[in-house]
């Protein structure tokens, strides 16, 4: 049988993580308010085409922001440690626990900056989740191990007494939200637009370093519920950013539509979790977050190419640019069948 550990991610747990953010948390209050103490600064944007303002997504997973970014017609990076749950989007793996990988990715950043409007960070919230713990006496007849709490409001960092494997995997997601803040501080110094997403309730939210991240540079919350940008489900989504763009993206579900559930099954010997498809992003809301990127870069000053003549005009596109930044340095490589015969 398999372990419940093995295929539980942080999504299968979203229904335990709806309650409400208690209004008194200092934390809440400090981004709530609308105020950023770094001031919001407009990028310049003038006389670039459109298709080569970057978008880059952070442990992208499916990549479906990315895809809507592109369909949309601006330049889209996804950046993942591997391209498992990829749907047909190249994916640069980057692993930002590798430190000669994590210099790179920041290397990247700094080397386009002027070319990268917004970077959105998609951490993993498994070892971070409330749901860890939850009673699950269906699996626990059927001899599946039960997922136990890693992390507390008291000891996010991850509670005493963790058994070996726990241990590691509360280390490696510390290490990885260590370096998700650091990048996070570079882009912002360099006036990207950044955000940060996980569950609303999650403990992710309580780690110091990421406590310390959104208290230096304040900027804005949001909250949500999926279901209501095409969502199938009722999760509570925490949205931070340093730019207040996504404000418009705030609004609560009524329970005016059809959710589909929550409940594990068992499937050939196996535990699945229909909430594995609420782990990619719905498509709608990849689209309303490109349309918002897109109007962003508009708004400060990039134009849209009409004709053919204008896009060779234009210098190759930043994605290009980026994606040769990634080849092996040094030696040339000379292509295997030439493109043309003869001039």
């Amino acid at each position: 049988m398999q372990s419940s550990d093995e295929v539980i991610d942080e999504t299968s747990m979203a229904q335990d993580e709806q309650s409400e953010v208690e209004p008194n948390d200092p934390f809440v209050s400090s981004v709530q308010d609308g105020t950023s103490r770094t001031p919001q600064r407009g990028r310049d944007f003038s006389g670039m085409n459109l298709e080569g303002i970057m978008v880059i997504e952070i442990f992208a997973g499916t990549a479906r922001l990315t895809r809507a970014v592109r369909d949309i017609g601006l330049s889209g990076l996804a950046v993942d440690k591997d391209n498992t749950r990829t749907q047909n989007v190249h994916i640069a793996n980057y692993d930002l626990n590798d430190p000669p990988q994590f210099k790179a990715l920041c290397e990247l950043v700094q080397k386009h900056h002027a070319q990268i409007l917004w970077v959105h960070f998609a951490p993993a919230c498994g070892t971070a989740s409330r749901a860890r713990g939850r009673p699950l006496p269906k699996l626990k007849k059927l001899g599946v191990k039960v997922p136990q709490p890693l992390r507390s409001d008291a000891q996010p960092m991850g509670l005493d007494g963790l058994g070996e494997l726990d241990k590691v995997k509360t280390e490696t997601a510390n290490i990885t939200y260590e370096n998700m803040c650091l990048l996070a501080r570079i882009c912002h110094g360099l006036g990207i637009a950044i955000s940060i997403e996980n569950p609303e309730n999650s403990i992710f939210w309580k780690v110091p370093v990421v406590t310390a991240l959104i208290s230096d540079i304040g900027g804005f919350m949001t909250y949500f519920d999926n279901c209501c940008h095409g969502g199938s489900r009722r999760k509570g989504t925490g949205w931070w950013a340093n730019v207040d763009w996504f404000k418009q993206l705030a609004v609560r579900c009524d329970n005016s539509h059809f959710h589909e559930k929550w409940n594990a099954d068992i499937v050939d010997g196996k535990v699945c979790f229909p909430t594995h498809l609420e782990a990619a992003y719905p498509v709608l809301l990849c689209r309303r977050l490109a349309s918002i990127a897109r109007d962003k870069a508009i708004s400060f000053g990039a134009c849209e190419t009409s004709t053919l003549e204008e896009q060779n005009e234009q210098a190759p596109s930043t994605q290009h640019r980026i994606l040769l930044d990634m080849l092996p340095r040094g030696r040339k490589f000379r292509p295997l069948v030439s493109e043309f015969g003869h001039f």
